[in-house]
C-alpha cells in the first residue's frame, strides 16, 4: 500500500499496488479544517506529507502540527504542535513548537524517531514518537546560509529532501538554495556538504568537490549499491551520487556503468561455459582412453 498525502484535496488516500486502486483514508474531499476524530469526522488543511512506521501515519502540515491517523481505527488526532503557531522550539509535546515542514518527513520505526525538515528554522529537526519531545539535529532558527561544522553551528540555505541510512547512523539532505547536498552524521552531531558548493550553480559531473547543481530537491538511497540519487528541479536532471568513489555521475555514465556491467557479466558466462565444455571433454576423452589401456 501507498500512502499519499492529497494536498489541494485535503485527504489522505491509499493506493493499493496489487490492484492499482485508490481509496480514501480520511479527510473531507475540498473541506481544509484541523478537526480530530474518526474518519469521517476528521478534517485535514493542505496536509504536506506523510510518513509511517507501520502502526499510524505521521502527516506533517504547513501550520505548524502534526497529525497522527491510527492504521487500526483510522482516528487522527494532534499530537504535537499549535495550529497557527508556526515557529521552532524544542521541548516536550506540550510546549514544542513546529515551523513549516518541507519535503515527507522520513521515519526510523526502529528507533521511534521522525526526522523532517523544518524550512522554518533551517534545520533538520527530529521527533521521538513515544513521547513527542521534539530537539533539533542540526542548523538553527537563523538566517538562512551554508556553514559546515558541529551541528548547533551548521546552517542550511534552504534544506529539502532528507533521507536516512537504515542503521540510523547518517542522514542527507538537499539543501536546494544552497545548491549542495548535506550529510549530518547523526551519532556524532556534525553536518559537512558531501557534493556541490554553495556560490556556484551548474550541472557538472565530477568528483564530489568539483560537481555543481542548480537547485537539488528530491533525494532517494540506494544503500546496497552505494548510491544518492539526486533530482535538480532548475536543471531537470536526475543526478547519481557514488558514495564509495566520492564522484557524481550523470545519465550518460550510468548508462555506461550498466553496460559495462552487464558487458562483465556476459564475460563471466562466456568463461563458465567455456570451463564447462573443456570439462565434458576431458571426461569424454577419458572414458574414450581408459577401456582400451586395460
Amino acid at each position: 500500500t501507498l500512502y499519499v498525502a492529497d494536498t489541494f484535496n485535503h485527504v489522505l488516500r491509499a493506493v493499493e499496488l496489487a490492484t492499482m486502486t485508490v481509496r480514501p483514508i480520511t479527510g473531507r474531499p475540498g473541506v481544509a479544517g484541523i478537526e480530530d476524530g474518526p474518519a469521517p469526522e476528521a478534517t485535514f488543511d493542505a496536509p504536506q506529507s506523510l510518513a509511517t512506521d507501520g502502526a499510524s501515519l505521521f502527516v506533517t502540515s504547513f501550520q505548524g502540527i502534526l497529525r497522527r491517523v491510527s492504521l487500526a481505527d483510522l482516528r487522527t488526532s494532534t499530537p504535537l504542535g499549535v495550529f497557527e503557531e508556526v515557529f521552532a522550539r524544542d521541548g516536550d509535546a506540550r510546549s514544542a513548537r513546529l515551523g513549516g515542514a518541507v519535503g515527507p518527513p522520513m521515519c526510523d520505526a526502529t528507533r521511534r524517531v521522525l526526522y523532517f525538515n523544518d524550512r522554518d528554522a533551517s534545520s533538520v529537526r527530529a521527533i521521538t514518537l513515544d513521547t513527542f519531545a521534539l530537539t533539533t539535529v542540526a542548523g538553527a532558527q537563523d538566517v538562512s546560509f551554508v556553514r559546515d561544522g558541529a551541528a548547533v553551528a551548521a546552517r542550511f540555505a534552504g534544506a529539502a529532501e532528507l533521507v536516512v541510512t537504515a542503521d540510523g547512523s547518517r542522514a542527507y539532505t538537499a539543501d536546494s538554495n544552497g545548491r549542495t547536498v548535506r550529510e549530518i552524521d547523526l551519532r556524532a552531531r556534525t553536518v559537512r556538504t558531501l557534493a556541490g558548493a554553495c556560490a556556484s550553480a551548474g550541472n557538472t559531473d565530477g568528483a564530489f568537490a568539483d560537481a555543481r547543481f542548480g537547485a537539488p530537491s528530491g533525494l532517494a538511497l540506494d544503500e546496497a549499491n552505494g548510491r544518492l540519487f539526486v533530482s535538480d528541479s532548475r536543471c531537470n536532471t536526475i543526478r547519481a551520487l557514488d558514495l564509495p568513489r566520492g564522484y557524481s555521475v550523470g545519465e550518460d555514465d550510468l548508462v555506461g556503468a550498466r553496460a559495462a556491467e552487464e558487458l562483465s557479466e556476459l564475460r563471466s558466462a562466456a568463461l563458465l561455459g567455456l570451463v564447462l565444455v573443456l570439462v565434458m571433454m576431458c571426461i569424454l576423452l577419458e572414458s574414450l582412453i581408459l577401456p582400451g589401456a586395460v
